[in-house]
């Protein structure tokens, strides 16, 4: 940005705000669902090893991702 004229300088400002807001949006998006992806394979491990079949550990485990989604856009503090 210092390289830009003083013609320019807003329009730099701009760009590198949007750059920073959009990789700061596409980081967390990609922790989310790299979270999300290891939450899932270590509940459905987890429900294997107790030997619950593989449709109900796959309900559970949408449940749990479903009731936490909900929680987290509600502000409940509690599963329901």
């Amino acid at each position: 940005m210092g390289s830009a004229g003083p013609g320019r300088a807003e329009l730099a400002s701009a760009a590198a705000n949007t750059s920073r807001e959009l990789g700061g949006v596409l980081g967390v998006t990609f922790l989310g669902a790299l979270t999300t992806a290891v939450f899932t394979r270590a509940f459905l491990a987890h429900l294997a090893g107790a030997r619950i079949p593989a449709g109900a550990a796959a309900r559970i485990v949408a449940r749990a991702g479903s009731s936490a989604a909900t929680r987290a856009n509600t502000g409940d503090r509690q599963v329901s």
